[in-house]
Parts: structure tokens; sequence; C-alpha cells
């Protein structure tokens, strides 16, 4: 462990896991596309899936040096987010940030067989227990049809990469449906990338034309404060 991440030497080859800083002189994974994995600069090769370096470019980083395939390097499906991925190498598996569970068009990650397993644990204490996701999603549409049912609209709230589109797809079948811009922004890459969404109509473009006005709607937006201005705006 270093003070730039993970660094792994093998038969004289650096390889540098979800790297701060890239290493110019060896192969850099990159994991995906949440800016706390997303390296600070380009150098070296960097190793990841083309919809991490997809997103990551929407992000305002642009990977340069992308290769998706390295002899002896193996890219396994981690079910975080699109494009998330382990990376199995000499008998060594990191997962990156891992899911096991299916979560829409997520399917959830497998670890293969390896002898040495790197993993990161945000929720690794076994109190960590969560709901089965259809009880969530029964929970949820009930709330929604209660509320709808009063006239009042609802705002689902996610990170812009990642919940956002889990949510859209789990709850996009109500109407009449709106994203916050940079969600409605992050959910075109992914269809444009192969991810079945429903369309909605931006924030901006919602409120220009006064169907804010027209409620009760259901808007997906990313994780904020109760303070935040736009929830204010969007509760007047």
């Amino acid at each position: 462990m270093t003070k730039n991440g993970i660094l792994c030497e093998i038969d004289g080859k650096r390889v540098s896991l979800d790297p701060k800083k890239t290493d110019s002189n060896g192969v850099n994974f990159v994991s995906h596309a949440h800016s706390d994995h997303i390296p600070s600069k380009n150098g070296g090769t960097i190793l990841t899936s083309i919809e991490t370096s997809e997103i990551a470019h929407l992000r305002g980083f642009k990977m340069e040096n992308h290769v998706q395939n390295i002899d002896n390097f193996s890219l396994i499906d981690s079910g975080h987010i699109l494009g998330a991925k382990g990376l199995l190498f000499d008998d060594i598996f990191y997962t990156g940030d891992i899911c096991t569970r299916d979560r829409g068009f997520l399917k959830g990650g497998i670890i293969p067989k390896c002898k040495t397993l790197i993993t990161e644990c945000t929720f690794g204490l076994p109190e960590f227990v969560f709901p089965k996701l259809d009880v969530i999603q029964k929970q949820v549409n009930e709330l929604i049809s209660e509320l709808y049912g009063k006239g009042i609209p609802v705002i689902l709230l996610g990170y812009q990469l990642g919940k956002a589109q889990t949510i859209t797809q789990l709850f996009g079948h109500w109407g009449p449906l709106y994203f916050h811009d940079s969600v409605k922004q992050m959910n075109t890459l992914h269809q444009k990338l192969g991810i079945t969404l429903n369309d909605g109509i931006g924030h901006s473009e919602a409120e220009k034309n006064g169907l804010l006005n027209k409620k009760p709607w259901v808007m997906i937006a990313p994780l904020m404060s109760e303070k935040n201005q736009f929830l204010k705006d969007m509760k007047s």
C-alpha cells in the first residue's frame, strides 16, 4: 500500500490499482468511473472498460493510452455501476467496489478463483444488512402511489452515476417523468452504451415550459442535502 494507492509488482511489472496518479512506467487499472477512483492525470497505460472511459470523459477526464485488453490480465464485471470491473492477474483478484446482488440492469459481481483477494469493504461489517431489492421496490412504489393520490410530486435521490440509473430503471414507469439535468445527461450516455432506460425531460426544460406546475410528477435527481437550493425550489 502506498500514498498513491495499491501497487503490485509482479515479475518486474508494476500494476497500480485505482491509483490517484498514474504510473508512467506500468499498468494503471481503473475499476470504474466514480470520481474517487479516477486518476488526477494521464500517464502510462490505463487499463479499463470502454464504458468507464466514456463515462470518465463525460465527467471531464479523457483517458489517454486507454486499453481494454492486456495479455494475462482479465477484466471481470463487479456489479457496482455500468462498466465497473475487477482485475484478475497472476492469481490475484482486485474487486474495486463490488456488489454481488442483481440490481436492475446490473448483474451481481462474481469473484473468480484466486490465491490473493484484494477487496473494498464499504459495508463490510456483519451488522450491515440491507433489505432485498423487491422489498424496497414494493415500499417505494406504494409510497409514490400514496403521494400521487394526494397530488404530491416525488423526488427520488441517488448518486448521479450509478444509483440514479438504477432508480430510473426501477421507477421510470411513473409519469410524468423528469430528471435533474445532470442525471439526464448521464442517462443519455448509458442509453448510447446500450442500457434501456425510460426517457424523461430535464428539469430546466420542464421549468421553462411550466410543466412542474402540473402535479403530481416524479423527478430523479442527484443525492443532495435537504438544504440544497434546488430541492427548496422544487418544494416551493
